[in-house]
């Protein structure tokens, strides 16, 4: 049976043009035709070139003003056209009328046949109809009603020329997590030179926070910073057995707001969660809370935060220690990992006296702010929008956060074969201490670069040094108590690292990239054989004791 890929959604695309008295009253239009402000924007928008600007895809042109007069001038929506067909001489010229934004968007929605639809309204933002609420209600369906997902505004007025107050909104209907969406504002700016700022949703953002934590975090203890690595989204805290799980994480906040910036929001308490798995004396689930410091938080659109935030993670006065129980899973290589998250929430304050008083506030270029400035009703627009999602008394809204921690433990193989020996008496002592020292050795293979060797390593202590096909000494593999690393030569690194590290193993394979200083990468990989036992065959003759 053949089996067909699905077919991508067509976009149509509606452009809402306003026709009404004002439009030719402000310049844009002449009874003879659009003024080339207008008709220079329509064709370099609506230009094919892209996945939602396809030659096939099509466009619907309704003329608006208001009902009286759109009927008495028999204004209708034009027959759709693909892109690639439209003439923007033949827009419809304005003529009287009042403009109804209200009506603008009934209007738009009964043009709705696709899934994926672009509605374009283009009008000098004067509601001048007599007698309604027009205005009003066109803000408040724009920041909650469901046929609509994203709300971008563009102010496209010239600052040269008085009485200029031309925008431009695009209303998206698409699946709330279409990624595309967040790549319109910049294809506008692109193909037309006009930005945008986000209107809705403002708090949230599909599939992700609309706060998050910075790529960079350190864990700080008494005794230094330990290692942090990310793995998958998840942060991965490094210690050493012995260590205490203690120290302050320290990280930076992320926004993923587009043109909206956060000033002094406040940081509430952090709660931290933690699973320490059974092989711990103290295993069980551990909740707690800590206070961020500082408590205020001020990032801009779209970047990470100027001041660093620290989180206290020790759960209680006496901290978990990291260490096995006594004489348990001595040869471990490491502990077994804690698992938990951080959740974090930030609490803005919103002002109704303009965005300029609250906590969440315009982030626009200096161009932007002043086409804003010409846009009427400008403090009106945005108090409706930055209220959107909730009750309209509440001046609060919370933005939450949550980062993965696992906390990673290398054992320290000494310390535990140390104690067992004291544990078993002097002759099983000597016994082992003998054994370890003579007889048991770990087999491996390497293959890579002038390598194709089988080798066996003492299991108490030995090394073995790999070479490039040209008899550079790169690094060696150093095997203490059972516990096998590498050791770097000076000007080398492994695995991106120029101090010893632990071997990874990837089931029974390790990959070790070895980059000397100013030359190309060799890749080696490492092979841990099944069985060890005495003798040695295949060791060269630099393995030491």
């Amino acid at each position: 049976m053949l089996l067909l890929a699905p077919v991508a959604a067509e976009t149509q695309h509606i452009l809402m043009l306003d026709v009404s008295g004002s439009m030719r009253d402000r310049g844009y239009a002449t009874r003879e035709g659009w003024g080339p402000t207008v008709l220079e924007l329509v064709q370099k928008l609506f230009q094919p070139g892209s996945e939602k600007f396809a030659a096939s895809d099509s466009l619907t042109i309704v003329p608006f003003s208001d009902a009286a007069t759109d009927a008495r001038e028999g204004r209708a929506a034009l027959p759709s056209v693909p892109l690639s067909a439209l003439d923007p001489a033949l827009l419809p010229l304005p003529g009287g009328g009042a403009t109804d934004m209200n009506r603008c968007l009934d209007l738009a929605l009964e043009q709705n046949r696709s899934d994926v639809v672009l509605t374009w309204i283009l009008t000098d933002n004067e509601n001048n109809l007599a007698g309604n609420r027009s205005d009003r209600e066109f803000y408040e369906r724009l920041a909650g009603d469901p046929a609509f997902t994203h709300v971008y505004f563009f102010p496209l007025a010239r600052t040269d020329q008085q009485g200029e107050a031309l925008v431009m909104y695009l209303l998206v209907r698409a699946e709330p997590d279409s990624a595309w969406v967040d790549e319109l504002a910049s294809e506008v700016k692109r193909k037309t030179g006009y930005e945008g700022v986000l209107f809705r949703p403002l708090y949230s953002d599909p599939g992700r926070s609309v706060l998050d934590f910075g790529k960079e975090l350190q864990v700080q203890t008494p005794f230094g910073e330990h290692q942090v690595e990310e793995e998958g989204g998840t942060t991965v805290l490094n210690f050493e057995e012995g260590d205490e799980l203690a120290g302050q994480l320290k990280f930076r906040v992320r926004s993923h707001l587009k043109g909206w910036k956060i000033v002094d929001a406040t940081m509430e308490d952090a709660e931290v969660e933690l699973t320490i798995p059974d092989s711990y004396p103290e295993a069980g689930e551990q909740k707690f809370s800590k206070k961020v410091t500082p408590q205020k938080l001020t990032v801009d659109a779209g970047q990470e935060s100027a001041d660093f935030f620290l989180i206290d993670l020790q759960a209680r006065e006496t901290p978990l220690k990291l260490e096995r129980p006594l004489l348990s899973d001595m040869f471990a290589s490491s502990l077994q990992d804690i698992e938990g998250r951080v959740k974090l929430r930030a609490t803005i304050e919103l002002s109704r006296e303009g965005v300029e008083e609250g906590d969440l506030r315009p982030s626009l270029s200096p161009e932007m702010t002043e086409r804003v400035a010409h846009v009427p009703n400008l403090a009106a627009i945005e108090e409706l929008m930055v209220y959107q999602g909730g009750d309209q008394q509440d001046n609060q809204r919370s933005i939450s956060f949550q980062r993965k921690l696992i906390v990673r433990t290398r054992a320290n193989p000494l310390g535990a074969i140390m104690v067992g020996l004291l544990g078993l008496g002097g002759l099983a002592v000597a016994l082992l201490v003998g054994w370890a020292a003579f007889g048991l050795r770990s087999a491996y293979r390497l293959e890579g670069p002038g390598e194709d060797e089988e080798l066996s390593l003492p299991y108490l202590a030995g090394s073995y040094l790999i070479c490039s096909p040209n008899g550079l000494e790169l690094a060696r593999l150093r095997q203490r108590f059972g516990s096998l690393s590498v050791v770097p030569e000076p000007e080398v690194e492994v695995n991106g690292r120029p101090e010893a590290t632990s071997v990874r193993w990837e089931g029974p394979e390790a990959r070790l990239e070895i980059c000397p200083e100013g030359k190309e990468a060799l890749y080696y990989t490492l092979v841990r054989a099944q069985k060890s036992g005495s003798g040695g065959g295949g060791e060269r003759d630099d393995v030491s004791i």
